[in-house]
């Protein structure tokens, strides 16, 4: 449907006039049902002014431009409150991230430079999607840096996709602040690599009787709890082509979650 509209409309300049135009293809119950997700998608993005602007408004030179952005190295910021308007939400910062993706590329090709890009996340999980993943893997040869932040591993679960896998692969750093899920600490212990321990009873004289040696987790899950209790205190997983687990002590006083470097 939606490249019905743009084959048949190729000017539209906003998406109060794709959300128009739209209308017009949908002529029957069965195309409106079909193309319900889509419909919906724009109808949201319809009614945000700053979508909307035209080449002919006044404010159209102050327009975000992602190449520009990309060119000159700026600083942009978008806030976008998840708990009013997800939908919407998830949809303009798709847009952004995509364009800048978009944006890196040609860059790339018209200038013959890799860019230095840095991307900041918060709440991740209100963002990812299946297409997300395009991103995730392809981010770092088009000189985007990203730091992604959300609660926890099971917020890259949704209906339409799962990138915990793909943030997992894709990332070299990650700092976790607090572990609730009991399979999330079962992944974070197996995580934290194998150690020796020496195991035995002790008698009343508190000496071991029957020592012997046994392998288990570097975290057993009681650490990985009492680590969570912790207010100064995040778990660091580092991958550079070998695995590398620390503990470190922070002084931090933004609420706990999961970060990811790419």
């Amino acid at each position: 449907m939606l490249s019905r509209t743009i084959q048949e409309y190729p000017d539209i300049a906003s998406f109060e006039e794709l959300r128009e135009k739209v209308g017009k293809l949908t002529n029957t119950i069965s195309d409106e049902k079909d193309a319900f997700e889509l419909i919906a998608v724009v109808e949201s993005l319809a009614t945000i002014p700053q979508l909307n602007y035209t080449a002919n408004d006044l404010v159209a030179d102050q327009a975000i431009n992602m190449a520009t952005v990309v060119k000159n190295r700026e600083v942009v910021y978008f806030w976008l409150p998840a708990a009013i308007e997800t939908a919407s939400v998830r949809e303009i910062a798709k847009l952004a991230l995509y364009t800048l993706f978009t944006s890196a590329y040609q860059h790339q090709r018209q200038y013959h430079e890799t860019p230095k890009l840095w991307v900041f996340v918060d709440e991740f999980q209100h963002v990812a999607s299946l297409n997300f993943k395009l991103i995730l893997q392809q981010a770092r040869s088009m000189g985007m840096g990203l730091i992604l932040a959300n609660q926890t591993n099971s917020d890259l679960w949704t209906n339409d996709s799962n990138l915990k896998d793909t943030v997992q692969s894709n990332t070299r750093f990650k700092q976790i602040f607090s572990v609730s899920n009991p399979q999330e600490r079962e992944e974070l212990s197996k995580a934290s690599g194998e150690t020796l321990y020496y195991c035995g009873r002790l008698d009343v004289n508190g000496q071991m009787n029957g020592a012997y040696e046994k392998v288990g987790p570097r975290l057993m899950a009681n650490d990985i709890i009492a680590l969570s209790d912790e207010s100064d205190t995040s778990v660091v997983l580092i991958g550079r082509g070998q695995g590398v687990f620390t503990v470190w002590r922070l002084c931090l006083s933004a609420s706990r979650r999961l970060s990811y470097y790419l």
